[in-house]
C-alpha cells in the first residue's frame, strides 16, 4: 500500500481519551489507533498544522491537553498558517464549514494529506455535500480504514 498522509483533526485524536464504554467511540479509538501505528512503523506519514496545535492548546484539562499534544507530530511536518490557509478557509466557511475545521480542511489540502480524518459528524457530513470542491476526502477513522483495506479488518 502507498504511503499516506494522514492528517487528524483533534476530535479523532481524542477519541481515545473518550469513554471508551460506548461502542462508537471504542471503534473510532481503535481506528485511530491503527492508523497512529502504521505511522509509527513509518508506513505512513501523520501532518498536521497550527490549527490543530492551537485547538488542543485551548484544551482546559491539562492532563487531556498533554496526552492530546504527544499526538501531533514534532517535526517539519506541522503547517504554519498563512495568508494562503486563511482566504481558503473563508472559501470554505461560505460553504458551511466551521471557521477551525475550514481551517483544518485548507491546512490539509496544502499538505496535501490524502485523508483529513475527523469523528466529528458534522464536519464529515458537510465535506460530503462538497466532495467535488475539496482537494482532500474528509473520512470518519473507521469508514476510511475499511476503504483503504476493501472492507477488511486493518
Amino acid at each position: 500500500m502507498a504511503t499516506q498522509r494522514i492528517y487528524f483533526d483533534p476530535s479523532s485524536l481524542g477519541r481515545a481519551f473518550d469513554d471508551l464504554a460506548q461502542e462508537r467511540n471504542r471503534r473510532e479509538a481503535d481506528a485511530v489507533e491503527e492508523v497512529l501505528r502504521k505511522i509509527a512503523i513509518g508506513d505512513w506519514l501523520q501532518v498536521s498544522s497550527t490549527a490543530a496545535t492551537l485547538e488542543i492548546a485551548a484544551i482546559p484539562d491539562v492532563a487531556l491537553r498533554r496526552k492530546m499534544e504527544l499526538r501531533i507530530p514534532t517535526t517539519g511536518a506541522v503547517h504554519q498558517l498563512n495568508a494562503t490557509t486563511f482566504s481558503r478557509a473563508t472559501e470554505l466557511c461560505r460553504l458551511g464549514f466551521k471557521p477551525l475545521d475550514a481551517l483544518h480542511v485548507a491546512a490539509a489540502e496544502e499538505l496535501n494529506a490524502d485523508v483529513l480524518l475527523s469523528c466529528d459528524d458534522q464536519l464529515c457530513r458537510t465535506a460530503n455535500r462538497h466532495t467535488g470542491k475539496l482537494a482532500v476526502p474528509v473520512r470518519n477513522p473507521v469508514d476510511w480504514l475499511k476503504e483503504i483495506t476493501h472492507g477488511q479488518d486493518p
